[in-house]
């Protein structure tokens, strides 16, 4: 017996499948899942606002037909302020507002903007951009400017994200 060549293979396969499921007895349709709801929805970024103004804001949503906000992407030094060292009563005053306010949420992580403890700890998970060459500080306080193929920049980004959720 000749072996196919893989891909053309795979395709034998599918067509095999796909014959043996045609063979097969019609089962029921199934009925598509459809939400009840659209939902409408913004990034919200409460920690560059003054405290109490997340009242507000929510009313301000509410009134203007929000149905889900996106939270906790911007700002890794809000949770970990120091290595090590987790905050989550800032964001839980927020999602239990939303809930309770019936606004449904989405939680980022805040990987795309490392804090100045990791860079200090780390420089070398920053981007040297090409035809450059690292200096000390001159690549740090842009967002989205790390490596993130970098192992400790990783280890990092999987620590707060687990802590989160």
């Amino acid at each position: 017996m000749s072996r196919l060549h893989p891909p053309l293979a795979a395709l034998a396969a599918t067509l095999l499948s796909a014959a043996l499921v045609a063979s097969q007895p019609a089962s029921p349709p199934r009925k598509p899942v459809v939400p009840d709801t659209i939902y409408y929805g913004v990034a919200y970024y409460h920690e560059y606002m003054p405290y109490e103004r997340l009242d507000k804001d929510i009313e301000l949503m509410k009134r203007a037909g929000i149905t889900v906000v996106r939270v906790g992407e911007s700002t890794w030094t809000s949770w970990e302020p120091r290595d090590g060292e987790f905050q989550f009563d800032w964001m839980d005053r927020i999602v239990d507002k939303m809930h309770a306010a019936g606004i449904k949420v989405v939680m980022g992580t805040p990987t795309y903007s490392i804090p100045p403890w990791l860079y200090a700890k780390h420089p070398e998970v920053m981007v040297v951009p090409l035809g450059q060459v690292r200096t000390t500080r001159e690549f740090y306080g842009l967002r989205q400017n790390m490596d993130i193929t970098h192992p400790v920049y990783r280890w990092y980004s999987e620590r707060i994200i687990r802590k989160i959720a």
